[in-house]
């Protein structure tokens, strides 16, 4: 293999490192409560128990003052091995409000620091996967300004934030590159502040379609003005490994993938779709 070959293959065994990661918008690898080396300025913290209804949070990473929002992880509660799921009162089927509501008044006494978990609850409240089992709790998702939620009668049984990287899309990208390689990236998604950096140090624009991504070397940068991912795998059936949503957080997928309902994360390309090609003065190979 050439010096640039184990360069990318670096950056690829990198971003698998971070498979199972979850999806918070903001954020650049951030853990609970943990300094952040990459993005001190985008630290997070862990929720143990606000049992308040309206702002019910369970072992959830929550990011403040984004955007003027405060947000939380929805735990990837759509992936098949975590098994969680989002509920809209009153449209649920069956509906969760009686047994739920039933559990939420026991787990109201409990001390913050002893959260208890789904696992001896109904079966609609578990994880389906062994080694999963007592790992979904509860948690709203975005909290506006002045403290109301975006909407009421939903909410989310995900995965329990604790010791888990969290990510963006961009924030993926950027931190897996910046650790690959080492040095600081931190671009943009295209026609934002920052996207004209992927232009700098000699990357290429390889195409905007999916037979660009077919000429892509792993590594490269996909992005548009909706999301960004790493080419995983190249060839006729492109793979990308990318943050994909606030249900689903860091996987490896085909290049489209239908959008989760309700997710906040963006999984689909939308306009000025690129393909990057890194160079090896951007790899710092000279």
């Amino acid at each position: 293999m050439s010096d640039e070959d184990d360069k990318r293959a670096a950056i690829i065994r990198t971003a698998e490192g971070f498979l199972g990661a979850h999806y918070l918008a903001g954020t650049f690898g951030a853990i609970p409560d943990t300094a952040d080396r990459y993005a001190p300025d985008r630290s997070i913290r862990l929720l143990n128990g606000l049992w308040d209804w309206p702002t019910i949070a369970v072992r959830a990473a929550q990011i403040d003052n984004y955007e003027q929002r405060t947000l939380r992880c929805c735990g990837r509660y759509a992936v098949r091995e975590v098994g969680g799921r989002r509920m809209q009162w009153g449209r649920a089927s069956p509906s969760p409000d009686a047994a739920f509501r039933q559990w939420m008044e026991r787990a109201r006494g409990a001390p913050e620091n002893q959260a208890r978990s789904l696992a001896n609850e109904p079966r609609m409240f578990r994880a389906r996967t062994p080694g999963f089992e007592g790992r979904l709790f509860p948690r709203r998702h975005c909290l506006v300004r002045h403290g109301a939620h975006e909407d009421p009668d939903l909410l989310y049984l995900g995965e329990d934030c604790a010791g888990k990287h969290h990510f963006d899309c961009v924030g993926f990208v950027c931190c897996v590159l910046g650790t690959a390689i080492g040095r600081q990236v931190r671009y943009g998604l295209a026609g934002v502040s920052g996207s004209g950096n992927w232009l700098q140090d000699g990357n290429t624009v390889y195409g905007h379609d999916s037979a660009a991504c077919v000429r892509a070397s792993i590594g490269d940068v996909i992005l548009s003005n909706r999301h960004m991912a790493l080419v995983h795998s190249r060839g006729q059936n492109v793979r990308i490994i990318h943050a994909n949503g606030d249900s689903r957080g860091v996987e490896i997928t085909g290049l489209n993938v239908p959008e989760e309902e309700g997710d906040r994360g963006s999984q689909t390309w939308g306009a000025n779709f690129q393909v990057i090609h890194l160079s090896r003065n951007f790899l710092r190979l000279g």
